[in-house]
């Protein structure tokens, strides 16, 4: 995960590329100290919860009547419209 690259296009353009090493060094490194964070305060997550570690492309604002592209080459892509 460290070295998979993921870029963002927004309407075809490229925005954002980075590697998973943006998150903490490797997401799972992420998740590690938020389960580590919750569990000291006696919280945990519960199944079907949806968790994010964050973004390996930057943040980009986008405007309605934009679409993005998440590309994430081996693992897939993601693609949303804002209306």
């Amino acid at each position: 995960m460290p070295r998979h690259t993921v870029r963002l296009h927004v309407d075809g353009v490229l925005k954002g590329e980075g590697t998973g090493s943006l998150a903490l060094g490797d997401p799972r490194n992420v998740l590690d100290w938020v389960v580590n964070r919750l569990t000291r305060g006696g919280v945990g997550l519960e199944k079907g919860q949806i968790f994010s570690t964050g973004t390996c492309t930057g943040v980009v604002t986008l405007e309605k009547g934009q679409t993005a592209v998440g590309d994430f080459g081996t693992l897939g892509k993601v693609e949303v419209r804002f209306e």
